[in-house]
């Protein structure tokens, strides 16, 4: 019997042992983030980099920070003295978001390979389909790079997620949502989605009123989002989000397959639930 009790006392003790080690590893991966700084990795989109680089210069705080180029990323990534902000398209599919470009930040490491094989990562936001242009994307890079900003605090006081999806504002029930959505016609999975409508609670408008409610970091609405591919194919994936202008909190998140027969957007449930609050 004493045998028993002892190998079970070991076995706690090695449980949580490696419990700590995991934490103490995960706690040291980040924990020099305010001290180093973090390299905006420039895309080649003229309009998303002008984007970033209004936003950052805008939002970040949480440390020093930079811009460079892919080339300069390139040669950098194998130092653990920086940390990086890169736009990652699908080839990187450890989630399976494929289509789905993430605006993702993580920490440099010797072990990195090519792309962004080996690095850290810290924390994620699905950002925009693959195939798009960016331009009515570039509205919601500032909501973006300051939704990352408060999950990497998040993180760094509470020392776990690392590596996580952004958190989506707690679990507030859609029924407790004071403000209409306004959600783009273009960000529609089809033209019937328009049917789940009933009272005011929704509004169906077009890209540029969504991103002027963004810049103008309107009051008196929330905001849908859609990251998707232009044309899905078998196995991509759509992310519809909700999100409040002038908090930046998202308030709501959802992950579906796509195809050319269930096209990206906000589908007719969802608008149903939006509208019936």
């Amino acid at each position: 019997m004493k045998k028993y009790i002892l190998a079970a006392v070991c076995s706690l003790f090695c449980v949580a042992l490696c419990a700590q080690i995991k934490l103490e590893t995960k706690k040291y991966m980040v924990s020099d983030l305010y001290e180093k700084p973090m390299e905006i990795v420039l895309t080649g989109n003229v309009q998303l980099d002008s984007a970033l680089r209004g936003s950052v210069q805008d939002v970040w705080y949480i440390s020093s920070f930079e811009f460079c180029t892919r080339e300069q990323f390139e040669k950098r990534k194998t130092s653990d003295e920086f940390f990086f902000m890169v736009l990652v398209d699908s080839t990187y599919t450890e989630e399976n978001l494929r289509g789905i470009s993430r605006l993702t930040v993580f920490k440099g490491s010797p072990k990195a390979g090519s792309g962004i094989k080996g690095l850290n990562r810290i924390a994620y936001v699905p950002f925009m389909g693959t195939d798009r242009d960016g331009v009515r994307e570039s509205a919601f890079v500032p909501a973006f790079v300051d939704v990352l900003q408060k999950h990497i605090s998040f993180i760094l006081s509470r020392e776990f997620n690392i590596g996580s999806c952004v958190r989506v504002n707690a679990p507030d029930a859609i029924g407790k949502w004071t403000k209409p959505v306004m959600i783009s016609r273009n960000d529609l999975a089809d033209a019937s989605v328009q049917g789940g409508m009933t009272g005011d609670n929704v509004i169906i408008t077009d890209d540029g009123h969504l991103a002027k409610a963004m810049t103008d970091r309107a009051g008196d609405c929330l905001v849908g989002y859609m990251a998707g591919p232009l044309s899905p194919g078998e196995k991509s994936e759509c992310v519809t989000m909700v999100i409040d202008p002038q908090t930046n909190e998202i308030y709501y998140m959802n992950r579906r397959g796509a195809n050319a027969l269930n096209p990206c957007g906000f589908t007719y449930s969802e608008i149903k639930n939006f509208s019936n609050r």
